[in-house]
């Protein structure tokens, strides 16, 4: 299996002692295999320094489940990571995501 596709579940929270749990999960309930890759806090936004530290959660998806996927993701406010980092680059010169973020793009 291909997992190639990064998402972004906003406001999540796994813990690395349940990734095994959190994928799992998400095969179980909607029928997606996911590989978790790590959670970060988003910085401050450029007009409002107290709204940093919000929780995302970056996870890939499988090749053959991105079909399914993109269907159900904004039930559960997953984006994918192109749409986040293109939305923030047509409205602003900063990003409240990591700069390391910008290497798990693939498109």
């Amino acid at each position: 299996m291909e997992f190639k596709q990064v998402a972004i579940w906003t406001n999540g929270a796994v813990r690395t002692e349940n990734i095994e749990e959190f994928e799992n999960f998400v095969l179980e309930k909607l029928g997606i295999h996911i590989k978790y890759i790590e959670e970060f806090k988003t910085l401050p936004d450029r007009d409002d320094p107290s709204s940093s530290g919000r929780n995302d959660v970056l996870f890939y998806v499988a090749t053959e489940d991105i079909p399914m996927f993109a269907a159900l993701r904004f039930a559960y406010r997953i984006l994918l990571i192109e749409d986040v980092l293109n939305n923030e680059a047509q409205r602003q010169d900063y990003s409240i995501y990591p700069e390391s973020m910008k290497a798990l793009r693939r498109w």
